[in-house]
């Protein structure tokens, strides 16, 4: 009796969710935390590392989809690495989305004031009245709108840096990390820009630099190290 392509196709489907299951359950057992789906798929778009995880939120469930590739090509290390950072957000998510609705609604209100401050000042002449209120409320909604731009991407890396954390300090060391990056890099290098050009790229990424989350990973667990020698 012979295998099809199909059947064999489907066991090692399910040979690599049983693996990235074990992962998560041992991630969420050490948290103490509610364990999230674990979905399968071949990809998760042209943009991402060919290994590489996401959290999201599929009819009401949280799950954490990760890439075939993720389980079958990565170290044990990496792969838990990455699996310990989906969780965190899948943990956080709460928090996080009523954060993102904080900045929507600032810089909605923001719009709101530049719209009506250069419709004030355009429209003043028509009352006899000074456009200088107008500009002023424009000027307002503007500041507004680019601090909420900026302060998004900002607290997204944030939150990026935080979810490494978590996933560092379920580690206790940086190799997870290391390998993951390294696997990254050599799929989907980063851009080779020049200083300059990376500190204006960074405004509008909601990601940091490898190179800067390996380096917080690595202060926070020698902090750590050091706490524990100190007691």
């Amino acid at each position: 009796m012979t295998t099809t392509d199909n059947e064999q196709s489907s066991r090692g489907e399910e040979g690599l969710h049983r693996v990235a299951r074990a992962h998560m359950a041992r991630v969420s057992t050490a948290a103490g935390l509610p364990e999230p789906a674990v979905l399968l798929v071949p990809t998760l778009g042209s943009g991402s590392p060919a290994a590489n995880a996401k959290f999201t939120t599929l009819r009401g469930v949280p799950t954490i989809k990760i890439t075939e590739a993720a389980v079958r090509d990565l170290p044990s290390s990496a792969l838990e690495f990455l699996l310990a950072h989906e969780f965190w957000h899948s943990a956080n998510n709460s928090w996080w989305k009523r954060r993102v609705w904080l900045y929507v609604l600032g810089i909605g209100l923001g719009v709101i004031l530049l719209l009506g401050g250069i419709i004030m000042g355009a429209t003043a002449e028509s009352f006899n009245t000074s456009p200088a209120a107008g500009y002023i409320t424009s000027g307002f909604g503007a500041i507004i709108t680019v601090r909420g731009f900026f302060g998004y991407f900002a607290d997204s890396r944030a939150e990026e840096i935080r979810a490494d954390l978590f996933a560092a300090r379920h580690h206790g060391h940086p190799e997870g990390a290391e390998s993951l990056f390294a696997a990254w890099d050599d799929d989907k290098p980063e851009d080779e820009l020049s200083s300059a050009g990376r500190r204006w790229r960074l405004l509008v990424r909601n990601h940091p630099y490898r190179a800067t989350r390996l380096d917080a990973i690595r202060t926070e667990l020698t902090h750590r190290h050091l706490e524990r020698g100190v007691r």
